[in-house]
This record gives C-alpha cells, sequence and structure tokens, in this order.
C-alpha cells in the first residue's frame, strides 16, 4: 500500500492532535461525518473515535455528537448534561454497548464543553429503547406535570413499560418476568394509543406550555412518534413498516433492517432541519448502519452530498460486548470474540495492515487510480463482527469514504452500574 495515501493515527488520549490534521482537507465543506465500528465492544474504537470527535469540535467546528442510541433518552439525558453525573449522562444517553470506562473521558470533555460559548451536544439517531433508562419518560413528566400533574405521573408509568421491556432481549429483557412480558405484548396496542393521545393532548394544550418549552414540544411530539414507530417494528407490523418505506416488496428480515436504518435517517433529518439546523453533526454507529450502499442513514437525499462516512476495521485481537444488563437475578452476558484475520487477497485489511503504522486511515474518494491504490477502484472484501461476515464490492468507494484499520483490538471495560438505583433517578 502507497504510505503517501494513508496516514499514522493514534489512540493515546493526548490533546496532540497533529496526527489528525489532515481531517482538515478530507473533511472540508462536509457538515456530517460517520464513525462507524465493525463491531461493538472494543476498545481501540472508543478510544481512537473520542479523540476524532475532540478534534472535530474542537478544530473544525463540529457541534453535534448522535449515537445510534435512543434519541429520546438522549436529548433528555443532553438537557442535563452539565448538572448530571458523567456517568449517569452515559447511562442515560448511551445503549448500553457504550456504557464503558474508555468512553467517560469523552463525557468529561462534553460536560466541561456545556459551561463554555461552544457546547458539544448529545444526541441519538435510534428508536431501540436499549439501555434501560427511564430518560425519555422523566422528560414527558416534567414537560406535562406543570399542565396535568396527574396526566404527567400517567405518561411516566406508561412510558417507563415500555422502556422497562426493551426491544432487544440482550438488553434488557431478561430481567422481566413471564408476567411482564406477557403483559407488555399485550399492552402494545393499547401503547400505541396512549401516544396517538399524547400528540392529541400536547396539540390542544400548547398554549398552556411556557415558551421556554418550544422546542422541547417539537422534540417531545417528533420522539413520541418515534415510539409508535418502535411499537409498529417490534410488533412486526409488516403492513405499516412497508407503507413507511420507499422501498416496497422486501421480505420481512430486510423490511425490519431496513424500516429501522430508514427511522434512523429521519431522526438525522430532524436533527438537521429542526433541533440543530445549520450544525455540522458526528454520528457515531456500526459500519452496516453507514454504509452508503444498504440503507438509509448515509444517503438521505436532503443531506447526502454533504457527508462523509469513515468504516472502522480490526485486524487482530479480541472483543467483547454486552448481551443483557445487571438484575437481581442476572449477571450481564458477556460475549468474548476472537477477530479472524483476513487472509484473502482482496480484503482491505490486509491491504491497509502494510501500510507500515500501527493504525491507519485512508482516505478514499479523493484519489484518482494509480500504483498502490488501485483496490479502491476494483474488487475488495472487508469484514465485520467476528471476521466470519464478509462483504465484497466492485468499487468500495461506492460503500465507504474513507477506512481506519486498527491492528490490535481488545475487550473495553464495562461500567459498574446499580440499575435499580440508576432507573429511579
Amino acid at each position: 500500500m502507497d504510505s503517501k495515501k494513508s496516514f499514522g493515527v493514534s489512540i493515546t488520549d493526548t490533546n496532540d492532535f497533529r496526527d489528525l490534521s489532515f481531517l482538515k482537507e478530507v473533511l472540508k465543506d462536509k457538515k456530517i461525518v460517520f464513525l462507524g465500528e465493525n463491531s461493538h465492544g472494543v476498545a481501540e474504537f472508543t478510544l481512537l473515535k473520542s479523540r476524532m470527535v475532540k478534534y472535530l469540535h474542537d478544530s473544525l467546528g463540529f457541534d453535534v455528537l448522535a449515537f445510534e442510541s435512543n434519541a429520546g433518552d438522549a436529548y433528555n439525558a443532553n438537557l442535563n448534561i452539565s448538572t448530571a453525573d458523567v456517568r449517569t449522562s452515559i447511562y442515560n444517553s448511551l445503549s448500553s454497548l457504550w456504557h464503558v470506562e474508555e468512553i467517560v473521558p469523552l463525557f468529561n470533555y462534553i460536560k466541561n464543553t456545556h459551561s463554555t460559548k461552544n457546547p458539544l451536544d448529545v444526541a441519538g439517531v435510534d428508536y431501540l429503547a436499549s439501555n434501560g433508562s427511564y430518560s425519555f419518560s422523566r422528560f414527558l413528566y416534567n414537560l406535562i406535570l406543570p399542565v396535568n400533574p396527574s396526566y404527567a405521573k400517567e405518561i411516566k408509568e406508561s412510558d417507563s413499560m415500555l422502556t422497562r421491556m426493551g426491544v432487544r432481549k440482550w438488553t434488557i429483557g431478561n430481567i422481566l418476568s413471564k408476567e411482564e412480558k406477557d403483559l407488555y405484548k399485550s399492552m402494545n396496542d393499547k401503547e400505541i394509543l396512549v401516544y396517538f393521545n399524547l400528540i392529541d393532548f400536547i396539540n390542544k394544550n400548547e398554549d398552556k406550555f411556557q415558551k421556554k418549552e418550544s422546542q422541547n414540544i417539537i422534540a417531545a411530539k417528533f420522539f413520541i412518534q418515534s415510539r409508535i414507530e418502535l411499537l409498529h417494528y417490534s410488533n412486526r407490523d409488516s403492513a405499516y413498516m412497508a407503507n413507511i418505506l420507499p422501498r416496497k416488496n422486501l421480505n420481512m428480515t430486510k423490511l425490519i433492517a431496513k424500516f429501522r436504518d430508514y427511522i434512523m435517517s429521519q431522526h438525522l433529518k430532524f436533527l438537521t432541519t429542526a433541533l440543530y439546523p445549520g450544525k455540522k453533526i458526528i454520528v457515531w454507529a456500526e459500519d452496516s448502519h453507514i454504509a452508503k450502499w444498504k440503507y438509509h442513514l448515509a444517503t438521505d437525499s436532503s443531506y447526502y452530498k454533504s457527508t462523509y462516512t469513515i468504516g472502522f476495521l480490526s485486524y487482530s485481537g479480541k472483543g467483547c460486548y454486552v448481551m443483557s444488563q445487571v438484575s437481581e437475578n442476572s449477571n450481564p452476558e458477556r460475549l468474548i470474540y476472537e477477530f479472524r484475520t483476513p487472509t484473502d487477497s482482496l480484503s482491505v485489511e490486509r491491504i491497509m495492515h502494510g501500510s507500515g503504522y500501527e493504525n491507519t486511515f485512508v482516505d478514499m474518494i479523493h484519489q484518482t487510480k494509480c500504483e498502490g491504490n488501485s483496490w479502491m477502484f476494483e474488487s475488495s472484501k472487508w469484514t465485520e463482527w467476528t471476521g466470519e461476515d464478509v462483504s465484497e464490492e466492485e468499487n468500495i468507494r461506492n460503500v465507504f469514504d474513507g477506512f481506519i484499520l486498527v491492528n490490535k483490538i481488545t475487550p473495553p471495560k464495562y461500567l459498574k452500574y446499580d440499575y435499580e438505583y440508576l432507573r429511579k433517578r
């Protein structure tokens, strides 16, 4: 691999960002940057992306950091980020996938920016209730309380049930009893009506909310609608999802995957148009969500031309991800996996490994084909998750704009939480 087409990047947390200065030219005129990861549960990805976020905010004017996490939860966590304990902010805003020690320094940085004229706001682009917090439930309660205290309590209890169940069994479902699970399933249709009625209540009583709540009202209605989408998704309501999606005639597996990513794209569009118009946004998500060939998140026509996608790859080592949360009756299930180093000659990982750097960034869209970079314009392969899932594309520049390869990955250190205490806060 031609070293002139690649750059070495450091994982070490330092305020010396000279190794990242090439991003100034690479990201010129870009307003949305996607930072991926080929698997969750990699310490080095979190450390390196945290450094990049700090540089993008401090030097390149990016003001919003949006995670692949529940948008309503993150919105409320951001409202309180300047006064909340850092670990509580992490719990309330992020999927449990990133409840790790390695992300604490970044959230310390974020909290500190909120006492300056240039805060870095935390947001979400997902609708899955994947961290078990009641952050959005508390947001709804605090919003409605001055207008109707009894209704505020009712909504908080109802929304908390949705959060408590979640959608993914690997996050919080294991702590539920069979009775609670049966109750949740029976409540889904009722819950949809609850949220429709809540939007109607807000519309009819909008004049009773304080003027300072105008943006919160806009956010509330959008995220409540997102709850409705979540319930249809968890019900596997194929007719509803097919009607929402631009593409039709999909089997159930593809329908579920594409519906989620389409709704995620709508969340990002909402950030760019309603909550943070004119702001530059960093999106932190898994590689398959930001790939330009698969879904909608990175390719929505309203912002596509101003985006830059960076896939994160690994060459060797071990990773780990949490499949459930701790409770009185269970411990979190943490799956350690050994990454399978690619051996195929077309492997992007093998090619980038020859750069001579410990960790390598390569830009692809600002290149012209020449000796040393022909792989960018021809058939290439790259891996996801443990290395078993192999993707191939005739021109990889149709999928990502740039890549970062971490040569050796290790599992993160997961934060220890008193979950029951946090859910009551």
